[in-house]
């Protein structure tokens, strides 16, 4: 086995070539994750990422924490797992779903049911729902992408955990 698949590994010494990231809306947490997986393996692991429902546009504070680290999600348009599958894009054909939702957890079950794919619960803050801090009831421009930050490192901390990180990589 080379050296960057041992990286990849699951316990079970299986490979992981290609990791779907579900959340709710695959407008914030799963393409956060998925950029952050595909810049630490330099593309050696194929990621997508879906929601439940659809969300409009990539939420732009996303793009702006995951710009801090120098990776693009603008481009990100948000699918669900109905158009994954409507691309021919066979969601049975990724060796882990990594949801990161309540929601996605559940639909990420019923789609393996069946299936041999691994699903893993790695249980993300939605940074989306209003937070008041302040007497006038909003958060700060600075609190707000404070907690996207959260996110952001909390899942790179993960993904580091789960599958490794190639040498030269500085994140």
């Amino acid at each position: 086995m080379a050296s960057s698949e041992q990286a990849h590994s699951t316990g079970e010494n299986a490979i992981i070539r290609r990791v779907l990231f579900a959340c709710t809306f695959n407008a914030t947490r799963s393409p956060m994750a998925a950029g952050l997986l595909t810049y630490l393996q330099r593309g050696e692991i194929e990621t997508s990422s879906v929601g439940v429902h659809h969300g409009e546009r990539v939420d732009p504070d996303a793009v702006e924490v995951m710009d801090e680290l120098g990776i693009d999600i603008s481009r990100h348009r948000p699918l669900t797992l109905a158009d994954l599958e409507s691309w021919g894009d066979d969601p049975g054909d990724y060796d882990v779903i990594v949801a990161l939702s309540p929601a996605a957890q559940r639909h990420a079950l019923e789609l393996t049911r069946y299936t041999p794919i691994a699903v893993e619960y790695w249980p993300a803050q939605d940074v989306t729902q209003p937070l008041a801090v302040n007497p006038g009831g909003e958060a700060s421009d600075e609190d707000r992408l404070e907690r996207y930050r959260s996110v952001r490192d909390d899942l790179l901390a993960r993904l580091k955990q789960r599958f490794g990180r190639p040498s030269g990589v500085t994140v």
